[in-house]
Parts: structure tokens; C-alpha cells; sequence
């Protein structure tokens, strides 16, 4: 009888990752195959490399001043990005659907400086994630479970600003839309980040969209969204002071005397 040979599958196209994504008060898991295990392999590296460099004490004192949400190895920033650096070199050229998965993977690390190198790596590589107008709808998308996955101001706050922020510059007519409804959105940390994400638009903020956005969350007590709010406006009134100062006292009976105080802290 004739051998029959066996046809399997890569270990690559078997392998798939389970990222915990959470929306409001629900969590849930998406499953995303990887592409040639190139994120398996970069986030191997990297728990290698922190590992290695690892401080026992720092990561305690880290976990602390984040109220004990996340585990951390105790790396400062400059001793993560210098890994993040050594490790990334060698893998230049990945595209945008090898970017989407690596910071899916990056953000089911249990350690925070996975999440930081993410940030980090977005931001740096706004651009190819917003290649065209249809691979950024897919990378907001992507953004989006970042911004609502292990949510915290100090992820939330680089992506509001230097990704979702550039990529709503650049494509504007698909964009604005997804940030009108983010300002209504359930889940906390979109409404932060449609009020912030004008922050570094400078000359090209559209002040009737900020200041409309700040109204429809300024009767919140939320700490978060209060201190976004007067944020915002304090950014908005290095350019244009008279027009701040004006919306403040037209609607200091609305704004919390948090977002006032910050909006007016420089006038």
C-alpha cells in the first residue's frame, strides 16, 4: 500500500491570539490570526529583552503610582524605548495589517511597557497606518479597542492625540463623523479622546467642533472628561485667548470650575 504523505499547516497559520477587548462595562475577546508570526516573534523579543533589564523595585513603585491596574517590569522610558529600538530595527517594513495585529498582541501583555512600546510604535508609524482613506477606517478600528483595552490617561492620552488626532487631519470626511459619535460614546476614554483629539491641530482646529464637543460633556462629573475639557481649551487659547475667555464666561454656569480653571490657567 502506498505511503501517503501528510499535509500539515505552519505552526504560523495555526496560531491565533486572543486579545481581551473592553467597551463600556463589557469585555470580550477577539481571536486575529497572526501574519507569519512576525508579532508573535517581535513581542518575544521584547519579554526577553525587559525581562533581562527587568527592576524588581521600580516595577513596584510603577504598579503603585498606577493604582495597581497593571504589572510592570520597572523599566523607565528611555530604558524601554532603547529596546524597543533595538528590537523594532529589524522589522522596518511591516505593513499596515502586520501593524494592527502587533499592537492587538502588544495590548494582551500583561506588563505596561507592551502598551507603551505600542503607543509609541503607532504614533511613530501614524502614517503608514493611515496610508489611504480605507486602511485608516481600519486602523481607527484598531485604535479604538487600544483606546478602550486597558484604558488608562497615559495610553489614551499619546493615541488621542498623535494618532487618532492626525489621522482625523487627514481624512476629515470619514473621520469627523467617527468623532462626533465617539463624544457620545458610553465608554469614557472615546469621549476623552474625541475632546482631545484637536490638541496639537493648532490653526487647523475647528473651534465650533471643539467647543460644541466640550459643551455636550461639560455636565459630567467625571474627573477625566472635566480636566480634558479645560485641556482642550487651554491648548485652543495659545492661538486664539479672546475666543476662550468669551466661550468660558458665556457658559460658566455649564463648565465644571475644574475645566475653568485649567482652560483660563495661562490667560
Amino acid at each position: 500500500m502506498p505511503k501517503v504523505k501528510k499535509c500539515t499547516k505552519t505552526k504560523a497559520l495555526r496560531q491565533q491570539t486572543w486579545v481581551s477587548v473592553t467597551s463600556g462595562s463589557q469585555t470580550k475577546l477577539r481571536k486575529c490570526k497572526s501574519n507569519g508570526n512576525i508579532a508573535d516573534t517581535i513581542v518575544n523579543k521584547l519579554r526577553k529583552a525587559y525581562s533581562k533589564a527587568a527592576d524588581s523595585a521600580k516595577a513596584i513603585q510603577m504598579k503603585r503610582y498606577m493604582r495597581d491596574q497593571f504589572e510592570f517590569y520597572g523599566l523607565s522610558a528611555p530604558e524601554r524605548r532603547a529596546i524597543d529600538k533595538q528590537v523594532l530595527t529589524d522589522f522596518k517594513s511591516l505593513d499596515v495589517k502586520s501593524h494592527h495585529q502587533l499592537l492587538l498582541l502588544l495590548w494582551q501583555q500583561p506588563q505596561r511597557e507592551f502598551q507603551m512600546c505600542g503607543t509609541d510604535l503607532a504614533t511613530r508609524h501614524w502614517q503608514v497606518l493611515a496610508e489611504d482613506e480605507e486602511r485608516c477606517k481600519a486602523s481607527l478600528d484598531c485604535v479604538k479597542e487600544l483606546i478602550t483595552t486597558k484604558s488608562w490617561w497615559d495610553t489614551v492620552d499619546m493615541l488621542a492625540v498623535n494618532v487618532v488626532g492626525k489621522f482625523v487631519l487627514r481624512y476629515p470626511t470619514s473621520m469627523v463623523p467617527v468623532m462626533e459619535e465617539w463624544v457620545g460614546d458610553d465608554d469614557m476614554w472615546l469621549r476623552r479622546t474625541a475632546i482631545l483629539h484637536q490638541l496639537k491641530a493648532k490653526h487647523n482646529t475647528d473651534q465650533d467642533r471643539l467647543f460644541r464637543m466640550c459643551l455636550q460633556c461639560c455636565h459630567e462629573k467625571e474627573f477625566f472628561i472635566q480636566k480634558a475639557i479645560g485641556w482642550a481649551l487651554r491648548e485652543h487659547h495659545k492661538l486664539h485667548p479672546q475666543d476662550v475667555k468669551t466661550f468660558v464666561q458665556d457658559n460658566k454656569a455649564r463648565l465644571a470650575k475644574l475645566s475653568q480653571r485649567e482652560a483660563l490657567k495661562h490667560a
